[in-house]
């Protein structure tokens, strides 16, 4: 189409073939109105967009309907184009010449390039060039002087090049605001992207990748991510593959409903539904080769020493069966396959089969609440895998005719794979606690899988569209393949020595040692550091040699129940402690126990000893303190019970007081030799105080559940501050260096960390009761008291502001109250 003014009477020359001569005219459309970029500028721009329809005066051209094809040439502008937008003062912001009427006279453009020449004139003088505000609004330009009549026009070289310096003065401050709010932009997004669920929100952060999908890292999620990334429905564009990932494993982890997941992602119930119905389906597909039935030669080659010494290596598999809850059927005959007499609910049962490595190999489909455990295993494909000579192992639920202690073994024969054999394995009685591991694992997944402990609806039961398994056996089936791809949790019986330094990097393990069966539950050095003393959940005590890493002595069944409790008084005696509420003190030099006393109802939780080393202090977990004499072996008193299990029991004050901490947060201190009753009591605003140190004899430092450790003064009694936290995960031991600079911490998280507490024997308490604060937020008393990195938990736990305003501030009772 041929370019042509919308002017009246505005002719472009034609040549002899009527073709349009250009003569250098160029061509302008009408502006447009930008509703979207601020105020300033969308009332700038419609009052510019209406001035020119005024000027061109054409019936069919309004401020709404303008043809594309209608432009204004530039015979009507002083310039031969127009101005910037945003000079509205310019002569050619609006067409003035040759409009064709005379309802619109030319502009004088002499009155604006004197004003530019003044503004140039303060530019030189270091005066502040005009600047644009966030919505692009220059600023007010200085007033003009009043209209002079004998004025010229200036020549048009000297009038464009001062024009195009005043629109580079504004282009330059334009785009350094540009450049401002592109970063702004930039870094909204990033916070932005912290908030909505997507990748940097679980990017280097392995507590939170933990929390809320089960597995062991962010690199393993996107490793399951780039493996379904091809199967993936692409047909929902409001999330993208890995918010359906993560959705689905955020449902099977946490057990959220649907409508909070809805919000967190913020899309609709069905739009969260059927996310999670194709993702499951795409897991299970791919999932598969995770839950696999090993070959015999790789489950002789991995199969732990315990199982060895005591089946050889012919365990195949430990077996066991769980349940879990579903919704009440409308249909009466769903009703009665499904509902379980032992739970008075409606269940599905499922068998799992797990190596003695601990990775699961097997999982059958779902069967009904009421069907046996034994009737399950035979007629599953369980028995068309086992080859014959491989040994079974079987909870006691699972009848096989041959019960030892618990653990039930069967023999596959060459006849055939229908049933199995009771084999006789009652010279093995002492390895019935392999059971362990089965309930462990089994445990793990669904404790990993919350999803697997709540009330299963019931469409979740019904068989998927064209398939021959139900949509919750494809739930049960991915929540065990992906158990299979964090480490394993069964096979941690060891005692590991690390040698540590302060120089990063330097801390290596020495040796470990998996002498113990079962789970250690406490150690200890002697005191000349040559000895490690380690008692477990497997009744015995163990002494071995530091420096070679070698089992020195062995008391195998040291309690009738697993030890709980230890403690070294000398070199040659040691008092244990176990879950029925036993106290047990040894002589290694005669091999045996010479006091074997039974006072407390419950476990014994730890053990203290004075100086002189004759009066034993023993915490239980039925609420009471027992007083022992160690010289005349006998049994003292117990004190009155208390609110809660008492966890640990220390002496300070120089032998005068003795401290307990107790499940209940509460601190407890008894005067020495009146041990029958409290002498004084105060809460901490803490869970479970499970470990108690003392550091000085006024301070100690406790370890909660809450996974924070705290500095407590005794006498006056308050909370000084906290020396250091695991984020999240219960602390189970805390001790000290024996030079007092140090403290160890381990916690759930499988880590040990160190504490700078060098300090803490110069802090000084007073009794001056200061006035209360009103936040109650505990005091740092290192940098790295509290996690404040990029750390998910960072918002937990607050540290106070400014150490003086601590110390102007501080209560007496800080975060805790005493009666």
């Amino acid at each position: 189409m041929v370019n042509s003014c919308c002017v009246n009477n505005c002719v472009v020359n034609r040549d002899q073939r009527g073709k349009p001569i250009a003569n250098g005219l160029r061509f302008f459309n009408f502006p447009a109105w930008k509703q979207h970029t601020g105020t300033q500028i969308s009332e700038l721009s419609k009052r510019r967009r209406m001035a020119w329809v005024a000027a061109v005066r054409r019936k069919h051209i309004t401020f709404s309907n303008i043809p594309r094809h209608m432009r204004v040439c530039s015979r009507h502008f002083h310039k031969g184009k127009p101005a910037y937008e945003m000079l509205d003062c310019d002569p050619d912001w609006v067409p003035s010449l040759h409009l064709g009427h005379t309802e619109v006279k030319p502009t004088d453009s002499g009155r604006f390039n004197r004003r530019l020449k003044r503004q140039q004139a303060l530019k030189e003088n270091n005066a502040e060039p005009a600047t644009l505000d966030l919505a692009g609004q220059r600023s007010e330009m200085v007033k003009a002087e009043p209209p002079d009549d004998n004025s010229q026009m200036d020549e048009a070289g000297p009038k464009d090049n001062t024009v195009e310096t005043q629109e580079c003065s504004f282009c330059s401050c334009r785009r350094a605001e540009i450049n401002r709010l592109l970063e702004e932009n930039r870094k909204l997004k990033e916070e932005l992207s912290q908030i909505k669920m997507e990748e940097d929100f679980l990017k280097d952060d392995d507590v939170k990748v933990t929390y809320y999908t089960g597995l062991s890292c962010f690199a393993v999620l996107m490793g399951v991510l780039t493996q379904l990334l091809p199967c993936l429905p692409q047909t929902n564009r409001r999330l993208s593959p890995f918010q359906m990932l993560l959705l689905t494993l955020m449902r099977l982890r946490l057990n959220l409903p649907i409508q909070h997941i809805a919000y967190l992602f913020s899309v609709d119930r069905k739009t969260v539904s059927t996310t999670f119905r194709d993702t499951i389906g795409t897991l299970f597909t791919h999932l598969k080769p995770l839950v696999l039935w090993p070959e015999r030669h790789c489950l002789q080659a991995t199969m732990p020493r315990q199982f060895v010494e005591a089946f050889g290596n012919r365990v195949a598999v430990i077996v066991d069966c769980f349940e879990m809850i579903i919704g009440r059927a409308s249909n009466l005959k769903a009703r009665a396959q499904t509902f379980s007499h032992d739970t008075n609910k409606h269940t599905l049962k499922y068998l799992i089969g797990i190596t003695p490595r601990g990775a699961i190999s097997f999982i059958s489909q779902g069967w009904g609440g009421p069907v046996s455990d034994e009737h399950v295993t035979e007629n599953s494909s369980l028995l068309n895998k086992l080859l014959p000579g491989d040994l079974v192992l079987a909870d006691r639920g699972i009848d096989i005719r041959d019960s030892v202690g618990g653990l039930m073994c069967a023999e596959v024969k060459a006849s055939g794979h229908s049933r199995l054999n009771a084999k006789d394995v009652e010279e093995t009685r002492q390895m019935a606690h392999l059971r362990v591991h089965v309930e462990k694992l089994s445990g793990c997944v669904r404790t990993k899988y919350i999803i697997l402990n709540g009330n299963v609806p019931v469409s979740m039961v019904l068989p998927c569209q064209g398939e021959d398994v139900t949509f919750l056996d494809k739930i049960v089936f991915v929540c065990c393949a992906l158990t299979n791809m964090c480490p394993s949790v069964v096979m941690k019986l060891q005692t590991m020595t690390y040698s540590y330094s302060c120089t990063e990097g330097a801390n290596k393990e020495l040796w470990s040692s998996g002498h113990h069966l079962k789970s250690c539950r406490k150690v200890l050095f002697s005191s000349d550091g040559q000895k490690l003393f380690s008692v477990s959940k497997d009744k015995a005590v163990h002494i071995m040699d530091v420096e070679a890493g070698k089992l020195v002595t062995r008391i195998p069944k040291a309690h009738t129940v697993p030890v709980n409790a230890l403690l070294l008084v000398d070199e040659n005696i040691f008092a244990t402690g176990d879950d029925e509420g036993t106290l047990k003190v040894w002589d290694l030099r005669k091999g045996t126990s010479f006091m074997d006393l039974k006072h407390h109802e419950d476990y014994i939780s730890d053990i203290a000893i004075d100086q002189a080393k004759r009066t034993l202090l023993t915490s239980s977990g039925d609420g009471t303190m027992g007083v022992f004499n160690i010289k005349r072996r006998r049994f003292e008193l117990l004190s009155e019970f208390q609110n809660g299990d008492l966890t640990s029991v220390s002496i300070m004050k120089r032998g005068r007081k003795v401290v307990c901490g107790s499940s209940e947060g509460t601190v407890y201190i008894f005067n020495w030799n009146g041990f029958g009753a409290t002498s004084d009591r105060f809460a901490v605003q803490a869970e479970s105080l499970d470990c108690i140190v003392p550091i000085t004899d006024n301070i100690l430092c406790a370890a909660s559940t809450d996974g924070v450790i705290r500095a407590i003064s005794i006498l006056p009694n308050r909370v000084v501050g906290s020396i250091g936290q695991h984020v999240g995960e219960a602390i189970e031991e805390i001790a000290r260096s024996r030079d007092s600079r140090f403290l160890a911490s381990c916690a759930h998280d499988e880590l040990i960390k160190f504490w700078d507490i060098s300090s803490i024997p110069e802090m000084k308490v007073t009794d001056y009761r200061r006035r209360k604060k009103k936040d109650r937020r505990l005091k740092a008393l290192s940098n790295k008291a509290f996690d404040t990195g990029q750390n998910f938990f960072a918002g937990l736990l607050d540290t106070t502001e400014e150490n003086g305003k601590e110390e102007e501030e501080e209560e007496d009772d800080d975060d805790s109250g005493s009666d």
